[in-house]
């Protein structure tokens, strides 16, 4: 019989290293008009922001049995900025962790996540809802975000701090 034994993830000062993943509730959305009796779609979108650790490649030797050793540190003042595509409006509240505010933009197109913190190896959530515009066809649309858009938090990987994800926004003429 094999046995498993667990074990202890040990973090060692290092480099934050920010990423995003956006995930939309709802692949397909109507966009109105819509005819007699039928709801505009919306759509709730996640943004999940990671403050990853990083893992030395190759065989494990650590210094104590069942030790494995990370690399990272937590980072303060996290902005995320939410980008939607012109077909797209945020609508209704939005979802934010303790320690974080937001703005959004007169058009809803934008939003601004700032302020809070997220710990190594940890991540923050927030969630917005969304609604399509009509646009004559059906379309897939983008929503990005980006954390650290300014570039203001040194990391061991800036080339991750982007993601996005599509929705097709149907319209019914």
């Amino acid at each position: 019989m094999l046995t498993i034994e667990p074990f202890l993830l040990k973090i060692f000062d290092g480099k934050p290293d920010l990423t995003v993943d956006v995930v939309p509730a709802k692949s397909i959305i109507f966009g109105g008009p819509q005819p007699a009796g039928m709801a505009q779609e919306s759509s709730l979108v996640t943004f999940t922001v990671h403050n990853e650790l990083l893992f030395l490649p190759g065989p494990l030797k650590p210094e104590e049995p069942n030790v494995i050793p990370a690399f990272g540190s937590d980072v303060a003042q996290v902005v995320l900025r939410v980008s939607l595509a012109p077909a797209f409006t945020q609508i209704g509240g939005i979802s934010l962790p303790a320690g974080f505010s937001a703005t959004i933009t007169p058009s809803h197109q934008l939003i601004f996540f700032y302020g809070g913190p997220i710990s190594a190896g940890g991540s923050a959530d927030f969630v917005i809802e969304v609604i399509g515009r009509y646009n004559n066809r059906g379309r897939d649309e983008y929503i990005w975000a980006k954390v650290d858009p300014r570039n203001r938090i040194a990391e061991t990987d800036k080339t991750n701090n982007v993601g996005f994800a599509k929705i097709w926004v149907w319209s019914i003429s």
